[in-house]
């Protein structure tokens, strides 16, 4: 893996440069630090019942914020929580809410006019993990995530809040790309995220 990063593109340096501290060299960092967040942050799995998707990136984001020095890192944080709900539902519910990443705003500002809502919602988590609007404009978010999810034309039938935070950001992809605004991004080797056997088909009790 060392070599592969000294001698390969290691990351999309256009997004992540931004989470690391100051200073940072990002193919040693890579080489050692994520196992040691990993080990460390396990423990935050542990519950008595599945963790809601947002309020195990909030614990993760604040772990490796205060030990780590990391900056901005809720991002990263809400597509693992995600992955882990996905796979474990037994350890994040796949059901509960989580808050959209840049492009699905602007995907739910295509679909839904208005103002574009990222950058300006508010929440807090209650004693259970639940997402509580804090403000107009993530009560409007919520809206706009229930008139979809109660579209007559809606095909989903379960993990409503993950597929349509998905399908926003990948119908604005679509425009972008469609409409000259953004390019396609360079491929990048399907066995460097996941190894050629995984399948998120496979049942954990299967």
């Amino acid at each position: 893996m060392k070599n592969r990063f000294v001698t390969e593109r290691h990351a999309r340096s256009d997004l992540f440069q931004i989470y690391y501290p100051k200073g940072t060299k990002v193919k040693e960092w890579l080489c050692e630090t994520p196992q040691r967040i990993a080990k460390d942050c396990y423990p935050l799995l542990q519950s008595n019942r599945p963790l809601k998707m947002m309020e195990l990136a909030s614990k993760l984001e604040k772990h490796t914020k205060e030990k780590y020095g990391f900056r901005n890192v809720m991002y990263p944080y809400k597509n693992l929580s995600r992955h882990i709900a996905m796979a474990r539902p037994d350890l994040v519910d796949p059901e509960s809410w989580v808050t959209p990443g840049t492009l699905s705003f602007y995907g739910l500002w295509q679909i839904f006019g208005g103002k574009n809502l990222f950058g300006k919602t508010k929440f807090n988590l209650d004693e259970n993990g639940n997402y509580e609007p804090a403000n107009d404009q993530a009560k409007w978010l919520v809206e706009q995530f229930n008139t979809l999810a109660a579209h007559k034309d809606n095909p989903m039938q379960r993990q409503y809040n993950i597929n349509i935070e998905d399908k926003a950001c990948m119908w604005c992809k679509h425009l972008f790309i469609k409409h000259g605004v953004k390019s396609t991004t360079k491929k990048i080797p399907y066995e460097w995220i996941y190894p050629r056997n995984f399948s998120l088909k496979k049942s954990l009790h299967s």
